[in-house]
């Protein structure tokens, strides 16, 4: 059994076309959860240069995961002993993907690319990566593929212990309204049926008439709330997690077929 750690959820205002500022915001509050004895910490989908709907924003936001912004941000998070999930729009040649890079050590060291993107002109991402910090095995899944029982039971059957969800849920206000109370339900859920804990990062505040609540909070395996940020607010949750809950045995779903 690995010991416990402390984790990190951000919860940060729609940020868009601004790499800079966003990077700048990504380090200080790795720093401040360093200082609070963090050893991971997750930000919200597609937050580095901010999501959309639409292709032709997303195809022009698009980086490459050598790009020198984004290695600028890995040297400048060197120092720091934690591992920071950040999500972004990326290129990789002809193709564009909704991903969540992970950087520790001063590189990015993996991508996760969303498996069921709304995105216009994402493809999905086929590979489930596992990844892992300080002897805690780790995935992630963004946004509308938490929606997937079958996804989860996939990484917690390979051995992940903790399940991380970029999210972004600026939408519509009635489409905002709607998933308020089905987001945290269905990440509770998720934390139920795999025995993991689960952590997810939103965005909270306004943009051209569209609202996101904000959906961050960290789960313990039995789908409690042990840490969530205020919604409407900013700021960050953290939680010592493993020391007082073992994950539950993984166990396949029966069929019934």
């Amino acid at each position: 059994m690995s010991a416990p750690i402390t984790i990190a959820a951000v919860q940060c205002t729609p940020l868009f076309d601004d790499v800079p500022a966003a990077s700048a915001h990504i380090l200080s509050c790795a720093r401040a959860a360093v200082a609070a004895g963090a050893r991971l910490i997750l930000f919200p989908e597609a937050w580095l240069q901010g999501h959309s709907y639409a292709a032709e924003p997303i195809a022009r936001r698009a980086m490459a995961i050598d790009d020198p912004a984004i290695a600028a941000l890995a040297r400048a998070l060197a120092p720091l002993p934690i591992t920071v999930i950040a999500g972004i729009f990326e290129r990789r040649g002809a193709r564009l993907h909704n991903s969540a890079m992970v950087l520790a050590g001063g590189a990015v060291v993996g991508c996760y690319a969303k498996h069921d993107p709304a995105e216009a002109g994402c493809a999905p991402g086929r590979e489930r990566p596992l990844f892992d910090c300080a002897g805690w095995p780790f995935a992630i899944s963004i946004c509308r593929d938490t929606r997937s029982a079958a996804l989860a039971r996939d990484l917690a059957g390979r051995g992940a212990r903790l399940l991380c969800y970029p999210l972004n849920n600026l939408l519509p206000p009635e489409a905002a309204d709607q998933w308020r109370p089905r987001t945290p339900d269905c990440h509770a859920q998720r934390a139920r049926e795999t025995g993991c804990w689960v952590i997810s990062a939103d965005v909270a505040g306004h943009h051209d008439g569209w609202i996101s609540h904000g959906s961050t909070r960290i789960y313990d395996p039995a789908g409690a709330i042990v840490a969530q940020v205020s919604e409407g607010a900013t700021g960050m949750a953290l939680a010592r997690i493993g020391a007082d809950h073992a994950p539950a045995p993984f166990r396949p779903a029966m069929s019934t077929g």
